[in-house]
């Protein structure tokens, strides 16, 4: 019985150690969904161009809106900075910070 549970353990341990980078990879995707959806709500006045960094922000009202201009190059920035943010290739956007 013991030598059954330790082995057992083992085999757990090993698919647990197996699934983490799995889960780390569908985190990391829901978090492109929940920031894609983000944007595609936002106000855009320009088309995004995929690989270049753009800066989405939380205005007042509670809507966001995209941006070429980061937080850093305000003079007195009127929006709460949410995130840098990239487009992708397949049309959804990473979480740069």
């Amino acid at each position: 019985l013991t030598a059954m549970r330790m082995q057992t353990q083992r085999e757990i341990q090993q698919l647990c150690a197996q699934m983490k980078p799995l889960i780390e990879q569908a985190n990391l995707l829901k978090k492109r969904v929940e920031i894609s959806e983000l944007v595609y709500d936002s106000e855009i006045g320009f088309k995004p161009i995929i690989g270049h960094f753009y800066y989405l922000y939380r205005k007042e009202d509670g809507k966001h809106t995209l941006s070429i201009i980061g937080p850093d190059e305000w003079s007195n920035c009127p929006y709460e900075f949410v995130a840098k943010i990239a487009l992708l290739p397949d049309h959804t956007w990473d979480y740069i910070e």
